[in-house]
């Protein structure tokens, strides 16, 4: 529903007589629908949709200069993180109190703006800041993923976290509401753990540690993750058997070894 890019160009810093006929401004830059405010920024005339790039506003000032952030793009939501420490910035998705549409099943389009996919801990503007539990000061976030109304990041040191709607188990760590609330309860963000694929028998379950994870993505309403074993987890949705294993479900919230050809 909508893109996202980086550009080098000018300081965004420079006088308009110096920018004038310039490059445009270094940052992210955003179009496609709005609906949501997921470009990261307000549209003249209240349109909810821009077909040309444009600078995304609402995060521009809180990224770090000089500094190539790390940004993803979610059905209804962006996500960018720069400069260290455990906040992810988050555009788009309706504010709390607006009123949520139905979350649906897989491979509904929906109409109009989706839940936010992740309750704002501390607001900046527009942009939510939301805050990764647990990540150490020196490990830092390296990347992001969004799904229809889920998110995921990754960190330096293989660990991930997810956020927002669970309602097909896509978050791997929550509990799956009932469909009377799937589409209005929203979790903060929180740590998935991978169960072991190859364990000695002798080590109990509860001590054996996690794979390493190195690359994260989401589906609309699932989670992939890949190990640096190159074994590859999975968990949500598998309506259509997305998530490459067999299952009694048609939803799995379970992180579990995915059998990749």
């Amino acid at each position: 529903f909508h893109l996202l890019a980086w550009a080098e160009g000018r300081s965004a810093s420079r006088s308009a007589a110096e920018r004038a006929g310039a490059a445009p401004a270094s940052g992210l830059y955003t179009w496609g629908e709005n609906a949501a405010r997921q470009l990261c920024r307000s549209l003249d005339g209240g349109l909810d949709y821009d077909a040309e790039p444009g600078l995304a506003s609402s995060v521009a000032g809180l990224l770090p200069d000089g500094e190539l952030p790390v940004f993803g793009c979610g059905g209804f939501h962006t996500l960018v993180h720069a400069g260290g420490g455990p906040a992810v910035l988050s555009c788009g998705g309706g504010e709390e109190d607006d009123e949520a549409d139905s979350v649906g099943e897989p491979g509904d389009e929906g109409t109009g703006a989706a839940p936010p996919a992740a309750p704002g801990l501390e607001r900046d503007g527009s942009a939510a800041r939301l805050l990764l539990p647990g990540i150490e000061a020196e490990d830092s976030v390296v990347h992001l993923a969004g799904g229809h109304v889920h998110s995921v990041a990754l960190s330096a040191r293989g660990r991930v976290w997810t956020w927002g709607s669970n309602s097909h188990g896509q978050l791997g760590w929550a509990p799956v509401p009932p469909p009377s609330e799937a589409a209005v309860r929203l979790f903060p963000p929180g740590a998935v753990r991978l169960p072991p694929r190859h364990r000695p028998e002798s080590a109990p379950a509860a001590t054996a540690a996690p794979p390493r994870v190195v690359a994260v993505a989401a589906g609309g309403y699932h989670t992939l993750a890949l190990t640096e074993e190159g074994d590859v987890y999975s968990w949500g949705a598998n309506h259509h058997g997305q998530l490459l294993r067999a299952s009694p479900s048609p939803v799995d919230p379970m992180p579990r070894w995915a059998a990749v050809p």
